[in-house]
């Protein structure tokens, strides 16, 4: 007897995942404004992109894929977003995560 299926293509079920967002350890210590420009400086820039690798279906829904998915890169773009203790991490368009990499280095 010979099993038949479709055959699911392994490579295209990951997708790498452009993450902007602060240590939100150093942030929540920061006791005033001139720490939280010090935590948001160029220095501390290159280290606010993360790369992080998703299975579409399991960290994403397929949906949320082809909406948020840039067309040239075939990558998603994130920015982390803390709300009280809790860190969330919300999908955008690679337009509006590209402004926010440059808010950040321009802070330094």
């Amino acid at each position: 007897m010979t099993r038949q299926g479709k055959i699911q293509d392994v490579t295209t079920s990951m997708v790498k995942v452009n993450v902007l967002g602060a240590n939100t350890k150093n942030l929540n210590e920061c006791a005033d404004m001139d720490d939280l420009m010090d935590a948001l400086s160029a220095e501390a820039a290159a280290s606010l992109v993360q790369v992080w690798d998703w299975q579409i279906g399991v960290q994403v829904s397929k949906e949320e894929y082809d909406e948020f998915v840039d067309p040239d890169s075939k990558e998603l773009y994130a920015l982390k977003k803390v709300e009280g203790s809790e860190v969330r991490t919300i999908l955008v368009q690679r337009g509006l995560w590209e402004g926010g990499r440059q808010l950040m280095e321009g802070l330094g």
